[in-house]
């Protein structure tokens, strides 16, 4: 695919034998990611109950991104339909496919999918410099419309 050739992402909720490769993905995404920004870790950048405690979150949500029938990356947001101040708990772009806009169009399929959202707010390492870009200048975090806080 070419860097600027449009992708069409759908995003699916995960069902239950979706799980263990889905973690699975979603581990290995960050843990390249890390080691691209560091060289070779010897820890685990994201353990599998962190990925569990925020599947258990009240008001999460689990999509898959599917592109060509190809499960291209995945997100868990926490939708809370009382205040709709939602949280961006995990975007992953599967190991692979990086830098060719899969990110911004499963942060776009987001955005569509819960229009009623009054704010966005999301938490990323100090440190992830390509998180901090990709969220707020390629999907607008941080605009006026969104909220972006980053921890440390």
């Amino acid at each position: 695919m070419e860097e600027n050739e449009q992708m069409n992402i759908r995003l699916v909720p995960i069902c239950e034998n979706d799980i263990a490769a889905y973690k699975k993905d979603m581990q290995e995404a960050f843990q390249k990611g890390a080691a691209h920004e560091f060289g070779k870790l010897d820890v685990e950048i994201l353990p599998e109950q962190d990925i569990d405690k925020s599947l258990s979150t009240k008001g999460a949500v689990a999509y898959k991104a599917v592109a060509d029938e190809e499960i291209v990356g995945g997100a868990i947001v926490v939708i809370s339909e009382s205040t709709q101040h939602n949280h961006l708990d995990f975007l992953y772009v599967k190991h692979g496919v990086q830098s060719k806009g899969v990110g911004q169009e499963i942060w776009k399929a987001i955005e569509k999918h819960h229009p009623e959202t009054k704010v966005w707010e999301t938490m990323t390492p100090y440190f992830e410099k390509r998180n901090i870009h990709f969220y707020i200048n390629r999907c607008g975090l941080g605009e006026s419309q969104s909220l972006c806080k980053l921890s440390n």
